[in-house]
């Protein structure tokens, strides 16, 4: 998982791993980066922390609602907790599911820019001192992505609602801040979600995948690993005859000129993910400064 300001954090889908984060860029404390959610999946959000001198509050928004207060207790540093929905009682949760926004027929239609919080999680990390709720209750809201309170559609729209509930025993706790002058939220990260069709269409996801990428990544050989894999060579080439060691020799260098290839195709790969990265930054730019599609 990406790790920023001593926190490992990230999105993963059931019976899959850690979702891939594309497009990342950091502004001061705030990490954002873009995500390709699957409709009807469940999903959770892996934290784990190393190195503070209080306990950590995880605030969870979905969708621009305040869904869960996760704590992290200091006692677990270097530990991965798991938050996998809202609970509606100590011993119950709702999980979070990825889910395509219904709209009416006769809803008018605007564009991605004017989601709004609609298609993004958002997890600001605070630092607090825990103290044991006596008498807890536990308040789940309505979420925004119920089709009945869509007055717009809205192009590409995915939203999260909550499934079924599940067995699993949680402890609510109260919090204050760590340092009371100084409350707000030591490092925030936003996940844009959205499908993986509109990321690639939009060039989030890179679609250009190098020639023999797949070969060099699995080449994991040491250099001297692969001298004396050479030099292996040669002397079975000068058993077998002095043509064939000419012939190997050949093949070597040919394996050479490939691995080279890769390298430059690489680098022209990364090259093209900046360039797209920086393109983003100004599109988003330009559209905080005079509102433009």
């Amino acid at each position: 998982m990406p790790r920023f300001s001593n926190c490992d954090i990230g999105i993963q889908i059931e019976d899959s791993g850690v979702l891939v984060e594309y497009g990342t860029h950091i502004v001061g404390s705030t990490v954002t980066s873009w995500i390709a959610s699957e409709s009807g999946k469940e999903f959770a959000i892996l934290f784990c922390a190393e190195h503070f001198p209080s306990s950590l509050q995880l605030v969870i928004f979905i969708d621009g609602v305040e869904l869960v207060n996760r704590g992290y207790d200091q006692r677990k540093m270097g530990k991965e907790i798991v938050c996998s929905g809202v609970s509606i009682d100590a011993n119950t949760v709702k999980p979070f599911i990825f889910a395509d926004i219904v709209f009416s027929d006769e809803a008018s239609t605007f564009g991605a820019t004017q989601l709004g919080d609609v298609g993004t999680i958002r997890v600001e990390i605070l630092q607090v001192v825990f103290t044991e709720s006596r008498d807890p209750t536990y308040y789940v809201p309505g979420m925004g992505n119920d089709p009945t309170q869509k007055r717009s559609r809205i192009n590409g729209a995915r939203g999260i609602c909550l499934g079924e509930q599940k067995a699993l025993r949680t402890k609510k706790m109260n919090s204050m801040p760590f340092d009371p002058s100084n409350p707000d939220p030591i490092v925030v990260f936003n996940y844009i979600y959205r499908p993986r069709a509109m990321l690639l269409a939009q060039g989030i996801i890179p679609t250009y995948v190098p020639k023999f990428v797949e070969d060099f990544s699995s080449a994991t050989v040491s250099r001297e690993e692969e001298k004396g894999e050479a030099i292996r060579r040669l002397k079975v080439g000068f058993i077998l005859s002095e043509d064939h060691s000419d012939l190997l020799c050949t093949q070597m260098m040919n394996e050479q000129d490939q691995q080279e290839q890769v390298k430059r195709e690489l680098k022209e790969l990364e090259d093209l993910r900046r360039l797209r990265e920086r393109q983003s930054e100004i599109e988003r730019e330009i559209e905080a400064l005079g509102g433009f599609e």
